[in-house]
């Protein structure tokens, strides 16, 4: 057989997918909750379990059920020597215009209240620490969410043209998080990494801009592990340096397209759109599966707002 994934079939995994690690996040807040963070040390395990089992494991049981190529959906082909070195230079400005990107967000909730600190991934206090933290939080998200995203929603989603399939793989992104603090960064690397798979006609592009943006986040929460959180009020002037920093990099990150999109001439084809951007909005919102994950997500949301509130 060599069936195509189809949208249905793939935002159905998304569900699955997104039910699975919102009931993961729950039942380790609740064991903690009465064990006293009695999980810590078996955070990255069960971080790296999450991945393959809960993401990874999904996605690939569906393709393989329905009979897919699974090579040509995932794009199992090498994206080039100067390809993947122009990806793993733009990654450098890509992550900090998706943090100054998230700062967006991180301004404004601060009217709401407090924001706690993110204990939900363990920081490394030594070199052994940082690569098995290199491990889970680099490695395992550029195969098992690479695979999801960039293999088996993109490819579902090109049914409507690649340009969109771009634009709404990355917003699945973003909303898979499950983070309105995290929420704008991966929907602007999604259309980065959304973008090198199909010019490369390769994950493994994804793969790599994947890992090289969960790379830098963890060496940078090593080198920060001593720095005590600033509580101080983010202030107007604070936002608007961020995002003139964020706007040189993309600058940066534009300047280093123009030499990938000259590398990578050839190697990718463009599906066009047969319908209008309204149809596409109103058909993919009126899909079951995607009203529950953004009813989930405006649930979560609305949760942690009001958990800002009351801490303030």
């Amino acid at each position: 057989m060599n069936n195509k994934v189809a949208v249905t079939g793939a935002n159905k995994v998304f569900l699955f997918v997104a039910i699975i690690n919102i009931l993961f996040s729950i039942v380790i807040e609740i064991v903690n909750g009465f064990y006293g963070n009695f999980l810590d040390d078996d955070m990255l395990l069960l971080l790296l379990m999450l991945q393959f089992y809960c993401i990874l494991f999904p996605a690939l049981f569906y393709m393989i059920g329905k009979g897919v190529n699974i090579k040509e959906t995932l794009r199992f082909n090498s994206p080039g020597v100067l390809p993947s070195f122009l990806i793993i230079l733009i990654s450098v400005p890509a992550f900090y215009a998706a943090t100054s990107l998230n700062s967006i967000i991180a301004y404004i909730l601060q009217f709401v209240g407090p924001t706690p600190e993110d204990t939900s991934i363990p920081i490394p206090q030594n070199l052994g620490e940082v690569l098995v933290s290199i491990l889970v939080i680099a490695v395992a998200p550029a195969i098992c969410e690479e695979i999801l995203h960039r293999g088996l929603l993109l490819k579902a989603y090109e049914s409507r043209g690649t340009m969109k399939a771009i634009v709404i793989s990355s917003i699945m992104f973003g909303v898979f998080h499950f983070d309105i603090t995290n929420l704008l960064g991966p929907i602007f690397l999604g259309l980065l990494i959304g973008y090198y798979v199909v010019r490369t006609n390769s994950i493994f592009a994804g793969a790599i801009a994947h890992f090289m943006n969960n790379f830098l986040a963890t060496l940078l929460q090593y080198s920060m592990r001593n720095v005590e959180e600033d509580s101080s009020f983010y202030t107007l002037q604070d936002l608007f340096y961020t995002l003139a920093f964020g706007a040189v990099s993309i600058f940066f990150i534009f300047l280093l397209l123009l030499c990938f999109n000259s590398v990578t001439k050839g190697k990718y084809s463009i599906r066009k759109s047969k319908t209008t951007i309204a149809n596409d909005v109103i058909s993919i919102l009126s899909h079951w599966p995607v009203i529950i994950v953004i009813a989930l997500y405006t649930l979560s949301t609305a949760l942690y707002l009001l958990t800002l509130y009351l801490g303030g």
